[in-house]
Formats: structure tokens, sequence, C-alpha cells
């Protein structure tokens, strides 16, 4: 090779030569040895300076014994150490050494130097990565092991301790009684012999492992084989324990069959309807609930889901599938009333609800329940007739009386109304009701009506304005009433024009609203109670009755009280509660079988607090006096009630017999719905017991403003 092309070779090797004279006592370096160690090119060293470019200690001592040995015995050497460069970086480098002798002596020794820092880095890389892998391996939860074709087992790392109950070496000698010669690990062992055979992966299986300690545990087996020159010569596998995983599963099942005996014992009917997206459906399961309910068996609408809707009736079934679709489409509760005509020709109302879910797959799922409302539909249309004539009463009764939609249209309006607006009911049937309002009392109006339909209850003051431009003051209030699942206003108005003259007039005024107020509510309660006194005792309707009767009375008797009251903004709780029991028990006819224990700190609250409280306990005493006590000859009631700086404590209790506590939370009832709506509207908290007699026990804080709050 030309000189200057193995000059070339050898700088792109990183390799430099050197010689020692050692008579002379003299060291050369080539350039590329210069250029290793990073001195300038006319450094002429010495062979302590090039000694000592290699780190004190063991590195330094080895070079100065190779040379020694080399010039002592003529012996050659080889060796790889650190050496500091003048510019004091690190390098790895390969000093290569041979001695020539002369009449058994050392004269010259040769060398090369090369730099192999780069292949010491690649190195220590994979020590890093190896050392990463292992200390990974030891500090995870999986155990690893490798066997050879003969079972034998080569490698298990230290979580032995924890899935076979002993140590690596012992778990080697028994390995075999663990697994191979598992009694139920056949299928196992099948699995493992097929991928020694093919030198292919098999699928994961899972195996019931006892350990040395005799404890049971799961595991998921992975076995992956080592193939080479075509032959299998070793299997790597892991064990994962799943054991949490089986048990959880085991629970699954144990639940999901607690849930398929609960929803067999329902008053009612549990399915599963999947709606898919090409538009087909399918019931995957459908509780014993439908034979009562549709007189067909699960496994008949499971096969032939079409059964259900073949026995809707045809002016419900487009409204129906629309309300089906719609709620997949928007993922909102789906909650219907249909009525359907049963294979021997019965006719029954349903109420279904269900939530959706989207599946993975686009279809979407419900978990609904269907219950026959049937008696409820009856119930319902009795309520329409007595809602018929409370509208005659109204049309009598003075003041302005009207029913809005929850857009706030008019439905209904009495005379006062039709002569104030000087328009026929006609012709206001349908108009906004805030068409009617002066401009500066519009959005007042609008949160008034709109909170009627959040909460149940508002009053607020407003002006109308006559077909002239006269404006009208007025005080009104409004109820909210569900009727046939439509949600109505049921509003009164009373002229306050003259209280703004003065002060004293305002005060005489509002005594009056709460007079005429109480009178209006006192003349639909009498009316309802000569409806009742026309109807058997045991007449179903005749407990509707009574209810609406008693829930009447509980708001008239708010406002007799603030008529009687100088302060018109505030009631005594005590006095109220005594009246409120009093006027139930009246109403209901109990007889003096029934005690009571009222325990009522002195206490007063505003118009916004009590009512809604005084509708919540009556009606509680209520479904106490008429169903608690059936089968007992005496019975007791006890309440509390105590406030502590801005918050009311009520504890209501009953001895009676109790009941399932899914009826409350689950009731299709008006009297545990209005409960729930009015617990809801308190912004309480409550705590429910059902099991021992019946204890409602709640809390709530002080209203000080709202459009109700205060007068």
């Amino acid at each position: 090779m030309h000189e200057r092309h193995q000059k070339q070779a050898y700088r792109l090797a990183n390799i430099g030569h050197w010689e020692l004279d050692v008579m002379n006592d003299q060291l050369y370096w080539s350039d590329q040895v210069k250029r290793l160690h990073e001195v300038p090119m006319d450094y002429n060293p010495e062979l302590e300076e090039a000694i000592s470019f290699y780190p004190e200690g063991d590195h330094r001592e080895r070079v100065r014994k190779a040379v020694k040995m080399a010039i002592e015995e003529g012996t050659s050497f080889s060796l790889e150490s650190e050496i500091i460069t003048a510019e004091e970086n690190v390098r790895w480098i390969r000093a290569i050494g041979e001695s020539e002798m002369e009449d058994g002596r050392c004269v010259y020794i040769y060398g090369s130097t090369q730099d192999i820092t780069a292949q010491r880095k690649a190195e220590q890389q994979v020590q890093d990565v190896h050392q990463k892998q292992q200390e990974m391996i030891e500090h995870s939860t999986i155990m690893f092991y490798r066997h050879d074709a003969d079972h034998k087992l080569t490698y298990v790392s230290p979580q032995s301790h924890q899935f076979l109950g002993c140590s690596p070496e012992e778990a080697k000698k028994r390995w075999t009684e663990f697994v191979t010669d598992h009694p139920k690990n056949k299928e196992g062992v099948k699995k493992t012999e097929q991928a020694i055979k093919t030198g292919r992966r098999q699928p994961t299986y899972e195996l019931q492992l006892e350990r040395a300690d005799g404890e049971i545990i799961w595991v998921q087996v992975n076995e992956s084989p080592v193939v080479e020159d075509g032959e299998t010569v070793e299997i790597v596998g892991s064990l994962t324990d799943i054991t949490s995983l089986k048990e959880k599963q085991q629970e699954l099942e144990e639940k999901e069959a607690q849930l398929r005996n609960i929803a067999n014992n329902i008053d009612g009917m549990i399915h599963r309807y999947v709606m898919h997206p090409d538009g087909s459906f399918e019931f995957p399961f459908v509780s014993e609930g439908v034979r009562d309910l549709h007189e067909l068996t699960p496994e008949q609408v499971i096969d032939s889901p079409e059964l259900l809707w073949s026995q809707i009736v045809d002016d419900h079934i487009d409204r129906i599938r629309q309300s089906v679709q719609r709620s997949a489409e928007q993922l909102t509760l789906w909650n219907q009333k249909w009525k359907i005509e049963t294979p021997d020709g019965q006719q029954k109302w349903i109420h279904g609800r269900g939530t959706p879910e989207k599946l993975a797959d686009g279809s979407v799922l419900w978990d609904t329940i269907l219950v026959d409302i049937t008696e409820q539909k009856e119930l319902e249309k009795n309520i329409s007739q007595q809602v018929t004539l409370l509208n005659h009463i109204l049309d009598s009764l003075p003041g302005l009386f009207y029913i809005l939609n929850e857009d706030g249209t008019f439905v209904r309006v009495n005379q006062h109304v039709e002569e104030l607006l000087e328009k026929s009911a006609g012709e206001l049937q349908g108009m906004s009701a805030l068409d009617v309002v002066a401009p500066r009392k519009k959005d007042q109006t609008k949160q008034a009506i709109e909170q009627v339909f959040s909460d149940g209850y508002s009053e607020h003051e407003t002006v109308l304005v006559d077909r002239d431009g006269q404006e009208h003051h007025y005080y009104t209030t409004g109820n909210y009433l569900e009727l046939n699942d439509e949600g109505y206003l049921i509003g009164n108005g009373i002229d306050i024009t003259q209280r703004l003259k003065t002060e004293e007039e305002n005060r005489i005024l509002l005594k009056e609203i709460h007079h005429r107020v109480k009178n209006n509510l006192a003349i639909i309660s009498g009316i309802l109670g000569m409806e009742m006194d026309e109807l058997p005792s045991d007449s179903r309707n005749r407990l509707a009755l009574e209810r609406s009767v008693n829930r009447i009375q509980a708001i008239a008797k708010v406002h007799e009280l603030l008529f009687q009251s100088s302060s018109f903004s505030e009631i005594k709780v005590k006095e109220y509660v005594f009246e409120l029991v009093r006027t139930t028990m009246s109403t209901l006819q109990t007889g003096e079988k029934v005690e009571f224990e009222l325990d009522i700190e002195e206490i007063t609250m505003n118009l916004n607090e009590i009512t809604p409280l005084g509708m919540l306990l009556n009606e509680l005493l209520t479904n106490s006096l008429k169903y608690a006590f059936q089968d007992q000859k005496k019975g007791l009631i006890t309440l509390e009630i105590t406030q502590q700086n801005q918050t009311y404590f009520v504890k209501y209790r009953d001895d009676g017999r109790g009941f399932d506590q899914r009826k409350f939370e689950d009731s299709e009832t008006l009297g545990f719905t209005i409960t729930q709506a009015l617990l809801q509207q308190l912004e309480a908290d409550f705590e429910l017991n059902t099991s021992d007699g019946f204890t409602l026990e709640f809390t709530f804080g002080t209203w000080q403003t709202g459009s109700h709050a205060n007068l």
C-alpha cells in the first residue's frame, strides 16, 4: 500500500503508531497519536509524560507494568484503558506494543494506539439497556421464565415468590408440579407442545395455580418460541396474576344473576332495547314481567321483536317511534306513555322510561322499565273533570285568573281578564301574556313565568296595559299544574293600583290580598270538599280530592296567618304546624287512634320558606294517616323543627309499617313525586329510612331574597 494511503487508512480507523528507543530513552508519536492525545504537532513526549495521560490508579499502573515487562522480559502487550487528553477530555484507547531484542536486551518497543471511545460507548449503552431490561423484569408484577424444548426450566424471575410461593431455584425443581403435570393444565401443555413443534406463538390461556403454600391463584400464560435453524430451542413465557380480575368477573356474574332475579320480580317489566345503525332492532333481554303486561313470553319477544310494537294502538305508534329516534340521535332520556291492546283484547296504558347509551358499533342501547299506568290514567281523567269544574269556579271568582302554556301564551282566562284587556277569550288564546305587560316589567314577568315551571310557584307585582294604554298595577301569583303530560301556569291577579298612593294604603291592600287569596283558596277547597262528600268513603277518587283539599288548605293557611300578622312577611312556624295538623286530621277523619308529638322551636319563616315546607308536611301527614297505621290500633307521629344560624332542621317520623324505599325513589305516585319536588325546591339535603316505620330528616337554608321571600 502506498504510504499516503496507509496513513489515510490509519487516520480513518483512529490508529496511530509510536516507537520507544529504550537505549536512548526517546519516544516518538505519529501525528495521529498526537491528535488522539490532543497535543500540538510539534509535541515531543517523554515516556513518563506519555504514561501520565492515563488516569492515576489502575489504568496508569497497568500501562507502567506492561512497558516494564516489555523492557525487562521482551513481552508484547495489548490493553484497553482510559486516557485524559491535554484538553482534559476522556477517551478510551487500545494500545498494542511489541519488543525488539538484541543480545537479550530490549532496544526498541514498537506499538500502535487506536481510539475506541465510540466502541466503548456503544458497548456501555448495550450494557445499560440490558441492565434496565433485567431491572424491569425483576421489578415487574409479571413472572418471566424460560425452558428448553424438553420443558426443563432454565430461568425464573424473582417473582416466583409471589406466583409460586417459592424461590426461583425451587421453582426450577418443581416446575412440572406447578405447570406441566398440573391436572387442570392439559390444554395449556398442548399449546406449549404446539409452539415447540410449529415454532409459532400460541394464544394466551388461563390457568388456576396452586402455590407451594396451598393458596389458589389465577394466572394468564403467555409463551413464545425461540427458533434457531428452523427448530425451537427455547420457550420464553410469562405469568400474569389475574386473580382479582377473575374474582371481579365472578362477582359481576353474581350481580347480573341478582339483577335478573330483581328484574323478574318487579311490578312491571324490564327489557334491553338495541337499535342498530341500519334501523333494525332487537331485545337482548326481556324480564318475566312481560307475561303480565303484554301477555307474551320473554322468548317470544326476543325471537320476534315486532310483537311489542304491534300491540301499540295506531294513534300512538308514530309518536313512540319518533320519540325513540329522537332519543337515539340526542342521547336524551326516553320517557313516553302510550296505549296498547293485548292479544286477549285488553287495553292498557304503559309508561316507559330508558336512558340511551351509544355503543362502539354505532348502535344505541336502552335499559328500559315499563309499568302499567291504566289506573293512573283513569285517575287523571277524573282530575281532568275536576279541572273543568275549577275553570267554572275561576270565572266566578274576583280578580284575574288565567292559565298559561310554558311559552307564556294564554290557554284560559276569566271574564275579568277579558274586561281589562277588552278582548274575548278566543282573541286572547294563543296570545303571549307578555304582550299586555308594560315594557319596563316584561323581563321581571318573564322570569316569574319561568320560575313557576322550574320551582312550581312564583309571585310578583307587574303592570298591565289595557287597549287604551292605561296602566293597571297587579299583584300576581302563579302555580304549576301538570295535566295530560303538559305543564301549565295557573295564575291569579289582584288589582293593587290604589296601593301605590300611600304606604298605609299599601299595608291595607297587602292585607286584603292575603285575605282574598285565602278566601279564593277556601272557596276552591270548599267546592272540592262538597265533591268529596258525594263520593263513597272507600272510593279511590276520594283520596285524590282529600289530598287536593289538604294541599290547598296548606297554602291558604299561610295567607290566613299573613293576613293576621302585622309584619306580612313572617309566619310563626309552631302556630302554622299545629293548625296544619288539625286541618289535615279533620279532612282525613282519622279519629283518635293517631297521637302527635310536636317539638317545634319558636321560630318564624317567610312565605318563600313556609309555603313549600307546609305543602311537604301536608304530603307526609297525608301518607302517614292514610297508609302507615292500617294494621295498627294506634300510631304515633313525631315532628321536630329547629333552627341553627341560617339552617333549618326538620325530622318527621311515624311508627307505622314502613315500606320499600325504592317506592319513594322511583315512585309513580303523585304524592311521592310532589314530596321529592318540594325537597328539591327547598334545596334540602335529606336522609330517608323506611325499614322501621317512616323517618325523613332534612335540612335547608333560609331564603332571604327572591320573588316571594318577603312582602
